[in-house]
């Protein structure tokens, strides 16, 4: 769809500047002609990979154009085209929108592009062409993804740009009165707010950047809620009589602020991590609490421990523990 799209554009182009593009034409096996070859490359002088070459030949008496062979690139840029005994004028494009489409020799458009001609079984090479980067757009703006919980990672969504050749680089902000206070050396795709960032809302400052185009930056929204204290929870595990699980729960918060966790705590086991079907809960007394749960199948069994999280920090679950249970 990309492809097609991009071909109409250029269609449109040509149609508008006084010429018409056909599609290819039919060729004879009796047709010995020449072909071309060359690299396409970037500013910096890397090879592109996945352009396309296009060959058109000028209809005689007219302003039309005969698409006569097209080809992409290989990884290493370079490209070998036929031309079927006519003299073509060569297009140079990337459908990733990354460049600026060009015409041989390094010209805008067809009409000031100068035919190459190629004898029969003969092959011209150093047909090169260097491409522009296009400048760098931003339509979409990125948004952060998740609520800013302490110790708890976020993602960001880069939006939408003109471009999937860009380059990227990320540095996360606490919003702090009306201004920005950049965090720790934390500079890539994902972030955990740490507690200096508690009770702050949080944004992303994205940089893109292309070989030869000039570094946009765009800044992401801030998140809606502000960082949460974090918590975590510790479960250590017997069985004391048969068929029974006791669990012992703490629960921590971060940052502490000399606060002890309030609300629920839930104990769930079952065979496998998939299948915790047996629940028990109970409310947290000074941060911890100790939970009986019975009727759990003998042999061994998972468990995990669940805080539901309070008005002053967000829930959270501990790791999968095993238990081997009394018959």
């Amino acid at each position: 769809m990309a492809t097609r799209t991009a071909r109409s554009l250029v269609a449109a182009t040509l149609v508008a500047a006084g010429l018409v593009l056909l599609t290819p034409s039919t060729t004879s096996a009796a047709d010995t002609g020449g072909a071309v070859s060359g690299t396409v490359y970037d500013v910096m002088g890397d090879p592109v990979a996945s352009a396309e070459v296009d060959a058109f030949a000028r209809v005689e008496g007219s302003d039309v154009l005969d698409t006569v062979a097209t080809t992409t690139t290989a990884q290493d840029g370079s490209y070998t085209l036929p031309t079927h005994g006519r003299p073509v004028l060569l297009r140079f494009s990337q459908d990733s929108g990354g460049y600026v489409t060009q015409w041989w020799d390094d010209e805008p458009s067809a009409s000031r592009s100068a035919e190459i001609t190629v004898a029969a079984g003969e092959v011209r090479s150093g047909t090169d062409a260097t491409l522009d980067p296009q400048k760098i757009t931003n339509t979409v703006v990125p948004t952060v993804i998740g609520d800013p919980v302490v110790g708890r990672t976020l993602k960001v969504d880069l939006g939408t740009w003109n471009s999937s050749t860009l380059r990227f680089s990320y540095q996360w902000y606490r919003a702090t009165d009306g201004s920005y206070e950049g965090t720790s050396a934390q500079t890539g795709p994902t972030f955990k707010p740490t507690r200096d960032d508690y009770g702050h809302p949080i944004l992303v400052r994205i940089t893109a950047s292309q070989p030869g185009a000039s570094t946009v930056t765009v800044y992401s929204k801030k998140t809606v809620k502000k960082t949460a204290r974090g918590s975590s929870v510790r479960l250590s595990l017997s069985s004391p009589s048969r068929r029974t699980v006791r669990a012992t729960v703490a629960v921590a918060l971060n940052p502490q602020h000399n606060l002890v966790a309030t609300g629920k705590v839930t104990l769930r086991c079952g065979k496998t991590s998939a299948t915790l079907t047996k629940a028990a809960s109970k409310t947290l007394k000074k941060g911890g609490a100790t939970i009986t749960l019975s009727g759990v199948a003998s042999g061994t069994a998972k468990c995990t421990a669940t805080y539901a999280g309070a008005s002053n920090a967000a829930g959270s679950t501990s790791a999968v523990k095993s238990i081997r249970v009394k018959k």
